[in-house]
């Protein structure tokens, strides 16, 4: 069935309140005589792959990663807000994973795989409840019974995927709606039901409600610590469940390394103990002084205030001057130093030492000292070490970062090199392209040793390395040449029948697969897997057609699937994956075949192959 331009559906499907996206899908496809696949690759967002039932378990979670929306919308008439309603995507935005989609991992462990469900909802027509997806919720509230979750018939429990009636088990046809039901008894696990259930659709109905994982972390502890305004480990530990009190607090004071999720089982188990909704924890307000005994001597409180104290910096003394590098603890000249930081404009690196005072590493500021009280210009190099007290190395370094800045010129000897544009121009397109600074320190291009410390310590030069290290928008640099050199390589690959890779193409050209995506040939090779993604996809559609039209052909007995698939050479499942329109196909031809065999014995079977 194929709609033209953007109208709509014959029979319209209205939406139930509280009404899973799957389920309306689901009856939708039922009242317009269409299969679920096909409805859902109508209405599909990345137009080059085609969904099929492996698909199915998405439509709930985050449907804009699976769906157009607005194909969605104009085809059956379900609004943007109902779509939200029917799925998790509030839950996954409140928490704010909008960017991950549904590769957001918070739910795993309350999102069920199999259908739980209340066979008088089913006979009232009502569809599939979103909430009975939802671990931890086991009843109708509706009708004060439990959901089953299995058919009686059968014993089989079903899977999503699996489902392609609204009230008939995929497994033996039968009615799920004759299936009887337990009524639902008061206790403990209703209680903890009722709290599932409102916290559930507050998140699905709250679109305002937004958490940030600091503050979420600070609320639970401040919970977790029996809401008293001084924090207490020994009575969080008492009550935590499922995360140790280390893993919590690196959430609190913002000291976590790789940026995790907090799991929403546990922020539940949380809110139920306390006898607490999420609305309630939205609108918390924590006292001043637990925040203050929680920070309390970590990084998050003592490195806060710091800022550039470069003399010469514009930043000096600006709050936000410092930025992290991510490096908490090491170990220099028997000397412990912690949270080392950066100035983004003058670029001098800083760090605690073991008392938490803030020292520079780059000991630019002790070159500028000395510089404005002595003049080393006529000095030999034994006098400046004595002068400076610290090795020839440093001194350069640190002559060459204020000599190409234009600062205190007249304490220095004059510069025996001049900044050459040229030299310039290429040492930054040289790191652009991803290559190390070791590499370009030993360019034959250099006269000396001292013209590259010029170029090494020029603003710009030292911006691109910022840029590279600590920022954290990484700037993929496109260079047009490269870009056709890759292009060549994979064409070679689809001729040759290598799968394109990042590895098999950096292994061809020499570089690493680091730099090959530094240069902006990672969007070449993606392109070029695509396309030969797509030819072997054709190649295998037209091999597996004529292999299956001859089998089924010449078979004079009932066609089995497993003896066919067999000859193939293929897994059905597997090719239900790349290319599930075949499958559908072969199922057609293999009905046809045994069709022809059942009413009139050993039939001549002719059958072309269609286009793909």
């Amino acid at each position: 069935m194929k709609t033209k331009g953007n109208c709509a559906l014959p029979s319209r499907t209205f939406y139930i309140e509280g009404e899973s996206l799957f389920s309306y899908l689901l009856r939708t496809a039922e009242n317009n005589g269409v299969t679920l696949i096909l409805l859902m690759n109508m209405i599909r967002k990345n137009e080059k792959y085609l969904l099929h039932a492996g698909d199915i378990r998405r439509i709930d979670y985050y449907p804009e990663s699976v769906f157009n929306i607005e194909k969605l919308s104009k085809l059956t008439g379900i609004s943007q807000s109902d779509v939200n309603k029917g799925s998790f995507t509030n839950v996954v935005n409140t928490f704010g994973y909008s960017t991950n989609g549904e590769q957001a991992r918070f739910t795993n462990d309350m999102i069920r795989a199999t259908l739980h469900f209340c066979p008088q909802c089913l006979k009232e027509n009502r569809g599939y409840d979103l909430l009975w997806k939802v671990e931890g919720i086991d009843s109708c509230q509706k009708h004060n019974q439990r959901l089953v979750n299995k058919c009686s018939y059968c014993n089989h429990r079903i899977n999503y995927n699996e489902i392609t009636s609204l009230r008939r088990c995929p497994h033996c046809d039968q009615l799920l709606t004759d299936i009887p039901a337990e009524p639902t008894h008061e206790g403990n696990s209703i209680a903890r039901q009722k709290s599932v259930r409102t916290n559930m659709n507050q998140l699905i109905y709250g679109d305002k409600l937004h958490f940030e994982v600091q503050s979420l972390a600070q609320k639970l502890l401040f919970l977790l610590n029996d809401s008293q305004s001084m924090y207490h480990p020994e009575i969080v530990k008492k009550s935590l469940d499922g995360y140790t009190l280390a893993h919590l607090l690196q959430y609190a004071r913002n000291t976590i390394k790789a940026k995790k999720i907090l799991k929403l089982n546990f922020v539940f188990n949380v809110l139920y103990k306390n006898k607490v909704c999420i609305n309630d924890l939205y609108k918390m307000k924590i006292p001043p002084e637990f925040l203050e005994s929680l920070l309390k001597d970590t990084s998050t409180q003592w490195t806060r205030g710091h800022m550039c104290i470069a003399p010469w910096c514009k930043q000096k003394d600006q709050p936000g001057s410092l930025v992290s590098t991510n490096t908490k603890h090491t170990h220099k000249s028997g000397k412990g130093l912690s949270h080392y930081l950066i100035c983004k404009e003058c670029f001098c690196e800083y760090a605690f030492n073991q008392e938490k005072k803030l020292i520079e590493r780059t000991s630019f500021i002790a070159v500028y000292d000395v510089l404005t009280k002595r003049d080393i210009s006529n000095m030999s190099w034994l006098d400046k070490k004595k002068c400076f007290f610290m090795n020839k190395e440093r001194i350069r370094r640190g002559v060459a970062y204020f000599n190409v800045r234009q600062i205190l010129l007249e304490k220095t000897a004059k510069a025996q090199y001049e900044v050459n544009e040229l030299l310039l121009e290429m040492f930054i397109s040289a790191l652009k392209q991803g290559q190390d600074i070791a590499q370009i320190r030993f360019w034959p291009k250099w006269n000396g040793y001292g013209q590259y410390l010029l170029h090494r310590y020029h603003p710009a030069v030292m911006r691109e390395l910022f840029n590279r290290r600590y920022n954290k928008e990484k700037m993929i640099f496109s260079d047009h040449t490269f870009e056709h050199e890759v292009q060549f390589i994979c064409e070679q690959l689809i001729v040759l029948d290598i799968s394109i890779t990042l590895p098999n193409v950096s292994k061809e050209l020499g570089i690493s697969t680091s730099t090959l995506y530094k240069r902006g040939g990672a969007r070449v090779v993606h392109n070029h897997k695509e396309i030969q993604l797509k030819r072997r996809r054709e190649h295998l559609f037209l091999n597996i057609s004529k292999k299956a039209i001859s089998y089924i052909g010449e078979c004079s007995e009932h066609v089995y699937s497993q003896k066919l698939y067999a000859f193939l050479g293929i897994r059905h499942g597997y090719l239900k994956k790349v290319i599930p329109e075949l499958v559908e196909q072969i199922e057609e031809w293999r009905e046809e075949r045994n069709s022809e065999i059942q009413r009139s014995g050993d039939l001549v079977f002719s059958i072309n192959i269609p286009d793909y």
